[in-house]
């Protein structure tokens, strides 16, 4: 195939994808979607919607639309979604073991992430897929609620000095426990927003928070204002990777609630998340989701910041594995912290970080080997 051909045949999976990614597309995303469906190269489809975490939902829009598409697609797609549905199955069981665990101990958590949208947004266990568990704890409690995890059979990833440092200047520590179907990864977070420059705002959070029902029983969900606000930080964070996933969240979140607009920029700025509000949102044209008029400007970060997320992270990297190398991708976190101040002091430290971690880990194990991402630069993450 020319080179041109190519590029057009891509463009038009990551159309395909678009549409079909959505819990309840539209009526006028499905005829759009029925008309380029017999020019869609579906093998390329598919493999696109499955890198970017949407196999599901596709699955589901293929099914629900009577789509013409090819066997072995429709096959693949299926068998995505029924390995998802048994993953999530267990994961969310695991979600509510250890939430009862720490209600059991007094302390109040709420699922962030996918996790926490299962109980919510997604309809079907199997149409989000998850990586991990993520859970917001108080910043008070973080430590108590980290021994509730060891005696629920998790164990700290990192230990000693390298521990305590996470917890110091980190907004998360990492858990695992092993399990019949695969290791469960668990990310305990002491903070909403992901900059460890923003202020412990974790008991407002979960005094906020509302229990749900969930299968036999129940978790916390954020109120719409911080969900909206957590997502689009997260969103942020991520930009320069492969985000389409979580910009789905978002979109599906402002189809399906009602969000006070007011409250979502007042504690944006209060949390010092407004530019990665604005980054977030900005991206939604992508999903055909309008944000409301004004909203935008009131997030607006300087001409400079804007240039350079539209130069590093254009709207377009959504969908492609296209991204800034490791220094660009630094440069977009210092530029989501908002103040000089913060952005030097987020500059040194996330400079220092890899020298530190590597000295704490040979402090904990005698120098083994290990690998993480500065903080503000891309990883994966449910």
């Amino acid at each position: 195939m020319a080179p041109a051909a190519a590029r057009s045949a891509f463009a038009e999976s990551q159309r395909g994808v678009i549409l079909a990614a959505a819990i309840e597309p539209a009526e006028a995303a499905l005829d759009e979607l029925r008309a380029l469906a017999p020019r869609l190269d579906w093998d390329a489809t598919v493999g696109l919607a499955l890198r970017l975490g949407v196999g599901p939902l596709v699955h589901r829009t293929v099914k629900r639309a009577h789509l013409e598409v090819p066997d072995a697609a429709r096959k693949r797609l299926l068998g995505a979604y029924a390995v998802n549905a048994i993953r999530n199955d267990a994961i969310m069981a695991e979600v509510l073991r250890v939430t009862k665990a720490l209600d059991e101990a007094g302390i109040p958590s709420v699922p962030l992430k996918g996790a926490g949208l299962m109980a919510t947004l997604y309809p079907d266990v199997g149409l989000r897929t998850l990586s991990d568990i993520d859970l917001l704890v108080p910043r008070s409690r973080a430590r108590e609620a980290g021994r509730v995890l060891v005696g629920a059979g998790y164990a700290h990833c990192d230990s000693g000095l390298l521990l305590e440092r996470s917890e110091l200047f980190h907004h998360h520590v990492t858990f695992t426990r092993g399990a019949r179907l695969g290791s469960f990864h668990l990310e305990l977070h002491h903070r909403l927003i992901t900059s460890f420059l923003s202020r412990d705002e974790s008991e407002a959070v979960l005094s906020r928070s509302r229990p749900v029902a969930y299968g036999a029983g129940q978790v916390r969900r954020l109120a719409a204002e911080d969900e909206v606000l957590y997502c689009c930080s997260h969103l942020a964070v991520h930009v320069a990777e492969p985000h389409f996933k979580w910009l789905v969240d978002l979109a599906e979140l402002l189809r399906r609630g009602s969000v006070d607009w007011d409250v979502v920029v007042a504690r944006a700025r209060a949390t010092g998340a407004g530019t990665g509000l604005y980054e977030a949102l900005r991206r939604l044209d992508l999903v055909c989701v309008a944000v409301p008029p004004g909203v935008l400007a009131r997030v607006r970060p300087p001409l400079h910041v804007r240039l350079a997320f539209a130069r590093l992270a254009p709207p377009a990297v959504a969908l492609d594995d296209q991204r800034p190398g490791k220094w660009g991708q630094y440069a977009l976190g210092v530029l989501l912290q908002e103040g000089l101040v913060d952005r030097i002091l987020f500059a040194g430290y996330a400079l220092g970080y890899k020298v530190w971690l590597e000295r704490s880990r040979s402090v904990d194990d005698g120098g083994a080997d290990g690998d993480d991402a500065a903080p503000g630069a891309s990883g994966a993450s449910a």
